[in-house]
């Protein structure tokens, strides 16, 4: 197989009783292209991968709906794998209130290398008032070690098969530059989004 094969994981989630979505994507490479990737084992990998660390922050009415793993550049683009959430919902109780559905958390990424395609943000929501620092009234709490666990997802790799899928930052027509993230950082205030499609990771 060719190497620079490029995969967009994304997890699908809903808030049911008013039909928001939230949608969050990460992208791959595979550097080594030694292997046809499934995608529908990549989509059970990226799922166990995820999971558990995304349900510690996301809120008891927040249900996991899909895990969607697709082919976006190269040889195989257009495959798609899908694990569906049959129902899982976030963990998340916390002490405080829910914040507008649409303030979130940037989670910012970069390979390291200056260029604007090596950086990147992830959007995560919904949040609570439990998320902030307790010192100003826009303050993220930074050091809280579930949202930590969240963020450092960004930089993680993911092993399907007996291949290791390295983190990269996609454009819009599935292309990266190739390099890899090393680095991923909460931002210190909360950020407003228009869109209620949260979306990760681009």
């Amino acid at each position: 197989m060719a190497s620079g094969e490029n995969f967009k994981a994304t997890m699908i989630c809903s808030r049911p009783e008013n039909g928001t979505a939230f949608v969050f994507d990460w992208g791959y490479t595979d550097p080594s292209g030694s292997a046809h990737i499934d995608t529908g084992t990549a989509a059970g990998n990226f799922q166990t991968l995820v999971q558990a660390k995304m349900q510690a922050v996301l809120s008891t009415f927040i249900r996991i709906e899909r895990y969607r793993f697709a082919c976006v550049n190269g040889t195989h683009k257009g495959e798609v794998g899908f694990v569906n959430g049959t129902g899982i919902m976030g963990l998340y109780t916390g002490a405080g209130n829910p914040l507008p559905q649409e303030i979130c958390i940037s989670m910012k990424r970069n390979t390291g290398h200056v260029s604007r395609r090596d950086r990147g943000r992830l959007f995560f929501g919904p949040c609570w008032t439990d998320f902030g620092d307790g010192l100003q009234q826009d303050g993220v709490d930074v050091a809280n070690t579930d949202l930590l666990d969240v963020c450092n997802l960004g930089k993680a790799d993911l092993t399907t098969g007996a291949t290791t899928l390295r983190p990269v930052i996609l454009s819009g027509d599935g292309t990266s530059t190739g390099n890899f993230i090393v680095n991923t950082s909460i931002a210190s205030i909360f950020v407003h989004r228009k869109s209620r499609r949260m979306r990760a990771g681009i």
